[in-house]
Order: C-alpha cells, then sequence, then structure tokens
C-alpha cells in the first residue's frame, strides 16, 4: 500500500530496468528527454514488431480502472479491450498502440508536470513506464502507465 491508500504498490520495473539505466535523464533537463524520446521511437519505427499485444495499466492514488489490451498488425489495432474506468468513462487518452505510448510520454514532458521519468525496453526501445508528477510537493497527483508488451507471430 501507499501512504496507507488502498492502491498496491506499482509493479517493480523490468529486470533490465531496475538500475535506471534506461530512465532518462530528470525533468529538469527536457531537451534531452525529447532528444532520446525521438531517439528511441526512431528505433522502434526501424526495428520493432509488426504484430503485437500492448497491455497498459495505469497506476495512481485514483481509479486505476481496468488495464487496456490490444492487438495490433502494423500500424492498425486489431483487438481492444479494457482502457477504462470502473464506472466505464475513459480512462484517459488512448494508449493502444506503441505510437500512442511515445506520443503519451511527449505531452508529458511538454506539460507543466514537475517530475516526468520514462523508462525504455532495453530491446525493443518502447516506453515501460512513464512517471508524472504534476506538483513534488503534493500528494496523490502521481500517475504512471505502465505498458507490458507480448510479440506475436
Amino acid at each position: 500500500m501507499i501512504n496507507g491508500c488502498s492502491q498496491p504498490l506499482p509493479p517493480p520495473l523490468p529486470e533490465s530496468s531496475a538500475d535506471h539505466e534506461d530512465a532518462l535523464p530528470r525533468p529538469s533537463d527536457r531537451t534531452a528527454l525529447l532528444a532520446e524520446l525521438e531517439r528511441r521511437f526512431d528505433r522502434w519505427v526501424r526495428e520493432g514488431p509488426l504484430a503485437y499485444e500492448l497491455k497498459v495499466s495505469r497506476l495512481c492514488f485514483c481509479d486505476p480502472g481496468i488495464p487496456g489490451v490490444s492487438e495490433n498488425r502494423g500500424p492498425k489495432v486489431v483487438s481492444s479491450r479494457g482502457g477504462f474506468l470502473s464506472d466505464g468513462r475513459d480512462i484517459g487518452p488512448p494508449l493502444r498502440t506503441v505510437w500512442q505510448l511515445f506520443a503519451e510520454a511527449e505531452r508529458a514532458v511538454e506539460s507543466t508536470a514537475e517530475e516526468v521519468t520514462v523508462w525504455f525496453d532495453p530491446t525493443l526501445h518502447y516506453p515501460v513506464r512513464i512517471h508524472i508528477d504534476r506538483e513534488r510537493g503534493s500528494a496523490d497527483d502521481e500517475l504512471t502507465w505502465v505498458a507490458e508488451l507480448t510479440v506475436l507471430r
């Protein structure tokens, strides 16, 4: 539990990222963050799989909702489920593709949030975790997107 909240602790980072080698610089260097996002996106475009299943979960002090799971073939979402709050409302921006994950990371970096950190998969280079803290001194405003990708044949 986080600070006595009913939300569970976030899942650990992938083992390869546990030492934060793949974490980007702190938000004080937004230029470096954006450059790294661009570099990783270019690698994803060149080397990423054409078919994959993507599961995106939201961790927060709010209603984390139902994780979104989508099957992607090329640039198209073939099927999708989840991605909504417990009451059925949309969970937030649609994060059904890796391209949308990169767009959300870029949006967060360009926002007024005081802290944004992004971790990448060391092999496929997509964002596995996007952590956004809108106000460092404020409790309960943090939001983290966690992505899990399974390559499909």
